[in-house]
């Protein structure tokens, strides 16, 4: 059930991270798809353009060297008809990213954000 703040707050997300945020590509690959014969995917994956906020890196020297390939970042909840999984890619800047974690924050009922984690 969609709620007044879903209303409200799930399009102002997708607002400004279209302002805001970096152009991005995410790829889902379909499932059963891997061909062990030739260690390809059988179908190529199917790409989704979208908007991406880089979250500002951690300044805890503690995480740094855990943290130096992993980032965190967000997509709007309704950019796309699905929710994003662990195992996407997102590519950003030319640069393949492997979705980790994902952390819905809700407005309402319903995701207006997601908060993602990649790493390479």
């Amino acid at each position: 059930m969609t709620t007044a703040f879903d209303r409200k707050f799930r399009p102002l997300a997708l607002k400004l991270l279209t302002k805001y945020g970096k152009q991005a590509t995410l790829k889902r690959l379909s499932e059963h798809v891997y061909d062990p014969a030739t260690s390809e995917a059988a179908v190529p994956p199917t790409s989704y353009a979208c908007r991406f906020l880089l979250d500002k890196p951690s300044s805890n020297k503690a995480d740094a060297g855990v943290r130096r390939n992993t980032r965190t970042g967000f997509l709007a909840g309704i950019a796309f008809d699905f929710e994003p999984r662990v195992g996407d890619l997102l590519v950003l800047d030319n640069e393949n990213w492997q979705v980790g974690s994902i952390d819905p924050i809700y407005s309402g009922d319903l995701p207006a954000l997601f908060q993602i984690g990649i790493s390479k």
